[in-house]
Parts: structure tokens; C-alpha cells; sequence
């Protein structure tokens, strides 16, 4: 799992990074739980509910919908509210009604 992170050598720019250990929690829906600590440089995670002894630790992986869900951590979620399938519609240009259709989409 990709985390996005200050960079120390370009102006701070975000850039992509692994943090050890951060795949290991499971993923569930809530409030954002990673950040980055600007003061101590340092990937914060911060649990969304109190946990006792021996609780399962989890984490919200971002809305994403569950394609990337898959490609880039393995797993669908059931009743993804963040869900979505990108659709692309297009009217051919030798339809003579493609200016009104273009104008509906």
C-alpha cells in the first residue's frame, strides 16, 4: 500500500511511499485515520473508535472505488459506498442528431 508523503528533496511534493507494517492493517470504512505529521515528519495513524486489549487494529483505506481496491490491496469491499464504474459515451459524428445528444450529455 502507497502512501503519499512530503518529499525532502523537492519542495516538499508528494510523492508515493511504502510504510512498513501499514499493509498489514485491514481496511474499514470511516473518518481518515493516515496522516502525516509535519511537525515530526512522521506517517501518523490515529484509530477511528476506542479499542481495548486485543482488538483488531483496521484502517480507512480512502474512498476508493472497489476496482482500485483490487488492483492495489487484493480485496473488494461489500456495500462500497465509494463504488463507482466510469462510463464513456460517445455519439457518433455522422449522427444527425449527435448536436442535440451532445447538449443532453
Amino acid at each position: 500500500r502507497q502512501n503519499m508523503v512530503p518529499s525532502r528533496s523537492y519542495d516538499d511534493a508528494l510523492l508515493p511511499a511504502l510504510v512498513p507494517a501499514w499493509d498489514m492493517m485491514n481496511h474499514c470504512s470511516g473518518p481518515g485515520s493516515t496522516s502525516f505529521d509535519e511537525d515530526t515528519r512522521t506517517v501518523a495513524f490515529r484509530a477511528i473508535r476506542t479499542l481495548r486489549a486485543g482488538d483488531p487494529i483496521a484502517m480507512f483505506y480512502g474512498p476508493r472505488p472497489n476496482s482500485e481496491l483490487l488492483m492495489y490491496s487484493g480485496f473488494v469491499h461489500t456495500g462500497n459506498v465509494h463504488d463507482h464504474i466510469p462510463v464513456s459515451l460517445q455519439i457518433s459524428g455522422a449522427d444527425p442528431l449527435k448536436r442535440i445528444k451532445d447538449m443532453v450529455l
